[in-house]
């Protein structure tokens, strides 16, 4: 392949580069403009909202800012911004409309078919040769006889998102909010998720009208009962001699005692 060069002359340097960043007011400003041009992340033209994300990611890159800011400005997890500032990166990294001899990227490159390709490279590989390989990959033609690409876990990306809270949403929608556009992907895990029990969540769905609709929360906990048996009977126990005990001998704080015992027993098991 060509030799890739990091220089982007029709983009300004990000401003950390000069111990510089972005002023908030200044990033208000430019997110704002990003908006008018292309609305909502929800656009429904892929090559739209392709140029969103890529615009979104080249902002994020100028500001200079970490990702604990970003994600705090943006009101988004830290893992969030961090694939925004990687995609950022690999635009400025790229050949793209500085060498004739180089095809360009795909003018539907998401974050997220960026970040499928970045998951399929050499993790031991430094930041620069996993951009190549990227590039690599965005930019060879269709292999009509390479096998298909194992599709990668989303259990990070459900866990870290905010849909395991057990409100019902379409498959499209939790797609939409853990970024992951294969929603085929998503509906087999959800569908896996649920028959087998995985990501230690309870996944429920049903039919409503054309969709079906999921509903993720924390699965219950479970408490054997040689656990129960086991910390349970002495409580009881001591509980029922101080019931048959005459009156004289009761003792408050023992019954205080063994009450708060079970209170926080049960406490633990419905953490």
């Amino acid at each position: 392949m060509p030799d890739i060069s990091i220089d982007q002359p029709d983009l300004p340097p990000p401003l950390s580069a000069s111990n510089q960043t972005m002023s908030e007011m200044e990033y208000d400003r430019q997110r704002a403009e990003l908006e008018r041009l292309y609305g909502g992340p929800d656009a429904a033209d892929k090559e739209v909202l392709a140029k969103r994300d890529q615009a979104w990611a080249q902002l994020f890159w100028r500001t200079g800012w970490t990702q604990e800011k970003l994600a705090e400005k943006e009101g988004k997890s830290q893992s969030w911004a961090d694939r925004r500032l990687r995609f950022g990166r690999f635009l400025h990294f790229t050949p793209h409309g500085v060498n004739a001899d180089s095809p360009p990227l795909p003018k539907d490159l998401t974050e997220g078919k960026f970040r499928g390709c970045w998951d399929r490279t050499s993790k031991k590989a430094d930041e620069r040769d996993r951009f190549k390989a990227v590039y690599q990959k965005l930019t060879a033609p269709p292999d009509p006889d390479a096998p298909k690409p194992k599709r990668p876990s989303l259990k990070k990306d459900i866990l870290e998102s905010g849909v395991v809270d057990g409100k019902w949403r379409p498959v499209d929608k939790i797609a939409a909010e853990i970024e992951v556009e294969d929603v085929q992907h998503v509906s087999d895990t959800l569908q896996n998720a649920k028959d087998q029990g995985l990501f230690g969540l309870k996944v429920e769905s049903k039919q409503v009208g054309t969709k079906r609709h999921w509903r993720l929360m924390p699965a219950d906990k479970t408490v054997t009962v040689h656990e129960l048996t086991e910390k349970l009977t002495p409580i009881l126990k001591a509980l029922k001699e101080q019931a048959e005990d005459h009156m004289a001998r009761w003792s408050p704080p023992t019954v205080l005692r063994h009450l708060g015992l079970l209170e926080r027993y049960l406490k633990e098991w419905s953490e």
